[in-house]
């Protein structure tokens, strides 16, 4: 037998950029199907334009040799092929056009942050909320709603007080007010998601995970929004992966903990640990008033050693002081190939094209319709080739 490999039709399908490399390999990987269904490869004859492999093949093996050739070259063409990439996009299926009744804090705090908490505290209230500047807030609501004349919301055991100002209608011609509508969907979405049982992070969304080993798989997507200047809202879904160590870096035996990307135990958050300090768990700290992380760990129900650590982690531009047992070690998808993840799970995590939209509207059919401001609104497939 006489097996063929085109260099010129191989480079159409892998690339110049990685082609030596790739070719050499698919070239390895076709001596081994060819002895692996019993046939014996006697010479390897290359020129510029071709590889040919002369082999001994046995009759009673003929047919197993052609069909591990067949089926290697299906696993080259589906790996290497250049493909379309399949963008589902959604719609509502109506404009977002509430009145907006725009509130403005009376006392001197404010801030972006602040302003995002007392947001989180009024939608809880079923007061659909979101932050206008520094100091006002902007609820929407249905025309026939009178709005409030006055909004009190209790954070961190202090009473702010937002007084209304004015009642405007959207203008979607205006960057700002499209921004507005965006932060206030990607809220709503991140609440229902979070109501669902699902663990967000930022716009990422997660399932429950599946234990392999030592490894923590979970399966999610994040979402996009985007608000067009009509007043309809689009959105995206792209799938995603978060591996994760079963153990806490408190339970493994790691030589240094710098550099680590990792999750919080207690919300889900996840930062890259930045510096290990000289204090302890049970050491009083400045940053937190002189209290421990010994103590602000336990009143979360956790329990770490005195001993520990204490690690300053980076999360979403911001250093937070954590303790070993109440992070877990995020791991890249080679490292868990290494400590044993099955490799059906390590293919399954990557989603073809062909599979793209059945996975996408798993995680998007729980939170569709949606609710917002006393109207739903239901997203509407619009899919897209590119």
């Amino acid at each position: 037998m006489t097996i063929t490999l085109d260099f010129r039709e191989l480079e159409k399908i892998i690339g110049l950029k990685y082609f030596e490399e790739r070719a050499s390999a698919i070239k390895s990987k076709t001596v081994e199907a060819v002895e692996k269904a019993g046939g014996l490869v006697r010479s390897i004859r290359r020129s510029i334009y071709y590889a040919k492999i002369e082999a001994l093949v046995p009759p009673q093996v003929y047919g197993y040799v052609v069909r591990e050739l067949e089926e290697l070259e299906e696993k080259i063409i589906k790996r290497y092929r250049p493909y379309r990439h399949l963008v589902v996009l959604y719609y509502t299926d109506k404009p977002f056009t509430p009145m907006i009744a725009v509130y403005k804090l009376l006392s001197s705090e404010g801030g972006y942050r602040i302003l995002s908490r007392v947001c989180w505290k009024l939608l809880e209230t079923g007061i659909y909320a979101e932050r206008i500047g520094r100091r006002a807030v902007g609820v929407a609501f249905s025309a026939e709603v009178e709005p409030e004349k006055e909004l009190l919301v209790k954070l961190r055991e202090k009473d702010l007080v937002f007084e209304y100002y004015e009642t405007i209608s959207l203008d979607y011609s205006e960057k700002r007010w499209r921004d507005y509508v965006k932060r206030l969907f990607d809220r709503v979405l991140k609440k229902e998601y979070l109501s669902k049982g699902f663990r967000v992070s930022g716009r990422k969304v997660f399932a429950e995970p599946a234990l392999y080993g030592k490894i923590s798989v979970s399966r999610g997507v994040e979402f996009q929004s985007f608000v067009m200047e009509d007043g309809y809202i689009a959105l995206t879904l792209s799938p995603r992966h978060e591996l994760t160590a079963t153990t806490t870096l408190a339970e493994e035996d790691l030589e240094s903990y710098e550099g680590l990307k990792v999750k919080r135990l207690v919300d889900g958050k996840t930062g890259i640990i930045v510096k290990t300090r000289d204090e302890k768990a049970s050491t009083p700290l400045k940053e937190l008033d002189g209290k421990t992380l010994l103590e602000a760990y336990s009143s979360l129900g956790l329990s770490p050693s005195p001993d520990e650590p204490v690690l300053e982690v980076a999360i979403r531009g911001a250093v937070s002081l954590e303790l070993p047992s109440g992070l877990k070690r995020i791991i890249d998808l080679r490292e868990a190939v290494k400590e044993g993840l099955p490799k059906e799970v390590f293919r399954s995590l990557h989603v073809r094209p062909e599979e793209y939209r059945s996975y996408v509207e798993e995680f998007l059919k729980p939170v569709n319709p949606i609710e917002v401001a006393g109207e739903l609104y239901h997203f509407i497939e619009h899919p897209l080739t590119l």
